[in-house]
């Protein structure tokens, strides 16, 4: 849309440059005409003067005529050096004009895509703020859940100590009852000897 609009633009400049230009090069050609004119009625003139005077009224008649086509001329030319001048004033209005009005249409073009590339940035900043929230918020609850693990198994831990240790307790006191019903058995059977109750 904006590069569009400031190729129309530029393509209108053109247009109005070429026109201002075709414009400057027929006055330019005018003027070399005019000069060419002037400048062979000098000559004519000159000429004039070098004739003897006893040609009388004719001659006379001549420069007169020269000399009122030379003033002539001379305004012509006037006119066309002030025309000039102000298409070179139209030129340069034409310039400054367009010259301002592009750079006012880059300026707003500028503030536009600066304004579209900030909003972008903002909204992207905004979700990755929002995905870093997330991303914290996960990696809190896994520590806590890596805590209670860990509770869990020192928990899980000391309990197996404490049924290790009460299951060697255990097989402590079996032992000790073993041995002591062996010994118990063993003295039964002695007594059973020496009373001769022993089949």
């Amino acid at each position: 849309g904006d590069r569009s609009r400031s190729s129309t633009v530029v393509f209108c400049m053109s247009l109005q440059k070429m026109d201002l230009q075709n414009e400057y090069d027929t006055y330019k050609a005018q003027n070399i005409l005019l000069l060419k004119e002037l400048e062979n009625l000098r000559s004519q003139l000159f000429s004039s003067n070098t004739q003897p005077v006893s040609q009388g009224d004719a001659q006379d008649r001549r420069r007169e005529l020269l000399a009122d086509d030379t003033v002539s001329l001379r305004q012509q030319l006037a006119d066309l050096q002030k025309s000039n001048q102000e298409l070179v004033e139209k030129l340069h209005d034409r310039d400054t004009y367009w010259r301002s009005r592009i750079e006012g249409e880059l300026e707003v073009a500028r503030s536009r895509h600066e304004h579209m590339a900030l909003s972008t940035l903002h909204a992207e900043k905004a979700q990755l703020q929002h995905r870093l929230d997330q991303l914290e918020s996960e990696n809190e609850k896994l520590i806590c859940e890596l805590h209670r693990s860990e509770e869990a198994k020192a928990k899980l831990e000391r309990e197996r100590e404490y049924l290790s240790s009460e299951f060697e307790a255990g097989k402590k006191i079996i032992k000790q009852f073993a041995d002591m019903m062996r010994e118990k058995a063993s003295q039964q059977c002695k007594h059973c000897l020496r009373s001769g109750n022993l089949i």
